[in-house]
């Protein structure tokens, strides 16, 4: 990034240092941010969402306990 120094414009106002974006960085960064959006979705892709009704025969659906109310007394 191009550093800009300090400066004083016509109308007196001091104008500190700073950096600033170079011309067309702003467009690439949002494209890499797009294409590493796009990357992560695909990848996503492999994902299996498994119906309710499909398991295998004799298979128990899986058990979630929880203790009792008042139990963390």
């Amino acid at each position: 990034m191009p550093q800009i120094a300090q400066y004083t414009k016509k109308d007196g106002t001091e104008v500190r240092a700073h950096d600033r974006w170079a011309p067309g960085a702003r467009t690439q960064l949002a494209s890499l941010i797009v294409v590493g959006m796009v990357v992560l979705g695909a990848g996503n892709g492999q994902v299996k969402i498994e119906k309710g009704g499909e398991r295998e025969p004799g298979g128990e659906r899986p058990r979630v306990s929880a203790p009792a109310a008042g139990a963390h007394r």
